[in-house]
């Protein structure tokens, strides 16, 4: 529970205090983001128009990924990738799935990232095993939903909000 609002505060406060420069976000909620994709809106921000075009878009995929991986590994950047766990189509995920090839794409993207200083965060209700492999291995927080007295309160705030106190037996 809250998963991406909490996602997007650590950004947002990351970004604040200084500690990343730059927050890349792909939520596979909204799309189904395969590695050109998210390596073309990564491009568009890091480099500059002249060297995106001149440079980036002649490139072949595996060049894309080696001259961004080489960027992101350099200074201290936010990659995250939120509710991964509509890639392989998990039940009520949104259906925005990725094929196995282009999840190898992806997962050999964020394996280039690792020992740099770009720092990815990943987002999703389930496991993920088909990802863990060469990228975050164990490193996993699981995020514990509210406690009964929390949500009986947040129930109760929705409730007053919307007025509807009247179904708060409910």
């Amino acid at each position: 529970a809250g998963k991406t609002t909490l996602l997007h505060h650590v950004a947002t406060w990351w970004q604040t205090t200084q500690f990343v420069e730059q927050v890349y976000y792909f939520g596979y909620d909204e799309q189904a983001w395969n590695c050109q994709q998210m390596l073309a809106a990564i491009g568009q921000r890091l480099l500059s128009p002249a060297e995106y075009h001149g440079v980036f878009v002649p490139l072949s995929l595996a060049g894309q990924q080696a001259l961004l991986a080489e960027r992101l590994r350099g200074r201290r950047h936010l990659l995250i990738l939120d509710n991964l766990e509509s890639v392989t189509g998990a039940p009520l995920a949104i259906q925005n799935t990725l094929s196995p090839d282009q999840q190898a794409e992806v997962r050999s993207f964020l394996a280039r990232l690792g020992g740099g200083k770009t720092l990815v965060l990943l987002g999703s209700r389930g496991g993920e095993e088909w990802f863990a492999q060469d990228t975050f291995a164990d490193n996993i927080y699981e995020l514990p939903g509210l406690d009964p007295e929390a949500a009986s309160t947040l129930a109760e705030r929705i409730l007053e909000r919307q007025q509807a106190t009247q179904y708060r037996q409910d």
